[in-house]
């Protein structure tokens, strides 16, 4: 079962409008693995600075 955070994440890209690819490319990492993210499957790594941009886009505004 996804986290609230994870669920946080589908949430907001919905609301946004977009797809997991369309997402995915703005993070630079990949469709599959932005998927697997949003599923709570696979945990970003420190090395790679995924989970960072994850939780700064979550935590961005939202545009108007």
């Amino acid at each position: 079962h996804a986290r609230p955070r994870t669920r946080a994440l589908k949430n907001k890209r919905l609301s946004l409008g977009l797809l997991q690819g369309e997402l995915a490319q703005q993070l630079g990492i990949s469709r599959q693995t932005y998927g697997n993210i949003e599923r709570g499957e696979f945990a970003p790594g420190d090395r790679t600075g995924t989970a960072e941009k994850l939780l700064a886009w979550l935590d961005s505004p939202e545009p108007d």
